[in-house]
Parts: C-alpha cells; sequence; structure tokens
C-alpha cells in the first residue's frame, strides 16, 4: 500500500480511537464505529492528551470536533490548562494557532478566564480553511464564519452546539483521572494519584515523565501527600520512591484496576506521523523513496520519550531493506494506532 492511500486508513484509525476516548468521558458518539464502548477501556484516560491530539486531528472530522468543544463547555473545568500547555511545548512543530482558535471560542462561550492562556495565538499567514477532507485538502467554508476562528487565522462556520454529551461516568476506571481532579481539585496531586495508582512505586523523576510536571514541584509535592499517611515512601539504593495501596483506594473510589498507558507519548508520536504523512503528495514516489523517508520518520518519532510500550515486532521491521520495509512498517504503524 503507498503512503498516500495509507494515511487516510492511519487517520480513520486514529479518529477511531479518539471517539473512543471521547465516548469513555462522556461525549454523545451515536453513530460512531461499534467498537467506540467506553466499558471496553481499561487504560486510564489522559484528559490532555487526548485533547492536544483531538484539536489537530479533529480537523478531519468536524463532527468529532465540535462535539469536543461541547463537551468542554460543560466539562472544561476539568482541563488542567498548565499541564495542556506543557504537552503542547513538547511539540515545537505544532502550530500553536490550533489551540488558540478553540481557546478564543472557549473562552467566549463559557466565560472560563483560564482560556486567556492559550487565547489570542494566530497564524500569522493569510487566513486559510480550517476543515480538511480525507486527503488532506482544504473544505472550504462558505457563508458566515466563526469570529473566534477567524481572529486565529481560520475559516469555518459557526459551531453549533447540540449539548447531547451524556456526562462522566463515576462508574468507569477509564474516568478515574478526571475523577480525581473533581474530587481533589485542579492540582498535581490527582494526576500523582492516578501515577501511583498505576505503578508499584514512582520516583518524582518518573512522575515528572508521567504527568508533565516538573520534577521539583512534583517531589515537594509528594513529601506533602506523604504528610497524610496515605502516601508512604521508601528508599532504594539512592532514590526516594512513593508508593500507596492500591486496594484501599480502589475500594474507596469504587473502581477497579485500571493500566496506565503514556498516552501523553503515544499521541505526540501519532502526531508526528501524521504530520509527515500529510506533509507531501505520494502519487508518484517510488516504492523504495517512500519507504526510505517512512523509515527516517519512524526512526525520528521514536526517539519521542516516553514511547517505551512499543512492542519489539515494531522495532523489528527496522531489520527489512529497502522495499520490503514499507508494507510491514504501515501494518504495524496502523495497529499500534488501534492498540
Amino acid at each position: 500500500m503507498s503512503l498516500q492511500a495509507f494515511r487516510e486508513e492511519y487517520t480513520e484509525c486514529l479518529l477511531s480511537r479518539f471517539w473512543e476516548q471521547w465516548a469513555g468521558l462522556g461525549l454523545f458518539a451515536a453513530g460512531t464505529a461499534p467498537e467506540v464502548k467506553a466499558d471496553k477501556l481499561v487504560a486510564v484516560i489522559d484528559p490532555e492528551a487526548l485533547l492536544l491530539a483531538s484539536w489537530e486531528l479533529g480537523r478531519m472530522d468536524p463532527r468529532l470536533y465540535d462535539e469536543v468543544l461541547s463537551w468542554l463547555v460543560s466539562h472544561g473545568e476539568a482541563i488542567n490548562l498548565k499541564r495542556l500547555g506543557n504537552l503542547a511545548r513538547q511539540q515545537p512543530e505544532l502550530d500553536r494557532s490550533l489551540l488558540g482558535a478553540p481557546a478564543t471560542w472557549l473562552l467566549k462561550i463559557s466565560g472560563d478566564s483560564r482560556w486567556k492562556r492559550l487565547a489570542g495565538i494566530s497564524r500569522p499567514e493569510k487566513p486559510a480553511a480550517f476543515f480538511l477532507d480525507p486527503h488532506g485538502q482544504p473544505l472550504p467554508g462558505w457563508g458566515e464564519q466563526d469570529p473566534a476562528f477567524q481572529r486565529a487565522g481560520w475559516l469555518r462556520g459557526p459551531v453549533r452546539l447540540r449539548d447531547l454529551n451524556t456526562g462522566i461516568s463515576t462508574k468507569s476506571a477509564a474516568t478515574l483521572w478526571l475523577r480525581l481532579r473533581y474530587l481533589f481539585g485542579l492540582n498535581i496531586r490527582a494526576d500523582v494519584i492516578v501515577y501511583l495508582l498505576t505503578h508499584d512505586s514512582a520516583h518524582p523523576s518518573e512522575l515528572s515523565r508521567g504527568v508533565h510536571f516538573s520534577q521539583p514541584s512534583l517531589f515537594s509535592v509528594c513529601q506533602e501527600m506523604e504528610s497524610s499517611g496515605l502516601v508512604h515512601s521508601f528508599r532504594l539504593g539512592n532514590q526516594r520512591r512513593y508508593q500507596l495501596k492500591p486496594e484501599h483506594w480502589q475500594t474507596f473510589l469504587g473502581t477497579r484496576p485500571v493500566r496506565w498507558v503514556n498516552w501523553a507519548a503515544q499521541f505526540r508520536f501519532h502526531q508526528y506521523m501524521w504530520r509527515f504523512l500529510y506533509g507531501r503528495n505520494w502519487t508518484g514516489v517510488s516504492t523504495y523513496l517512500q519507504a526510505s523517508e517512512l523509515r527516517a520518520a519512524l526512526q525520528e518519532a521514536l526517539r519521542i520519550r516516553g514511547i517505551r510500550e512499543l512492542p519489539a515486532e515494531f522495532q523489528n521491521v527496522f531489520d527489512l531493506p529497502g522495499e520490503a520495509f514499507l508494507t510491514p512498517a504501515t501494518s504495524r504503524l496502523r495497529d499500534f494506532a488501534m492498540e
């Protein structure tokens, strides 16, 4: 399969994953693929990583994009904008106006002044169509334009809120991150608890790579939380590690054990590869050159810190020479988008 055709299939896989996770957070997902079932999720959802990826790739699915905006009107108070900014700064190639446009809209609609942190970021170029078709071509926006997006340099019709979200489930293990924020507030403590509930123990440096706050601030928070008697520490070599007793918390929260996935790293990986695939027209490009450029892009993407969950089979495709690399690599990339 050529990269020209593969990129559309790859995008469909990623958008399906986004629908699945947003449905797990209460977004209305009727009419989507059958796999969009919140009760099938076994990994805790990372709200900021999901939002950042959806704001970029959601340009290829207007319905998903606007449903996410509707969800944010109802539940945006649970989004940690400082953490969202931290994740965005890890992607210097990300167009910041993709954050500025929805933030400007949310500031106006919701009145939540926190969105000022991102609002006002605009494209320096001439305004362009915001949504894209499956081929990556701009979808022209006719008629009235949304003023918030237009100020950020993007042309799209006014957002129509449908208010069909079902609310965040208090029983799904996948919503644990948001539930803890509603319980403890929008602070680092909720994020630390999520990480410790899904790991035997952690050093602040590991916490920093997982929840994307600075190591000194996490060290200070862990020390304070230890004073509660509910978080414990021990020394391992020259490290002080922190842990809690998951079984006690699971009883308290009324949830089953959850699995940690570094969604921030995985979605960053997929965003990088998506930009690569749509960065040029692959029609007429030789199979050998496609394989060569895909190999280079994957090698660069795999340097992203935190991508440690990749199965060995993905790494093994690099042993294949020349054109033989293309089909197994795209197949593995598609599978990884669906895992």
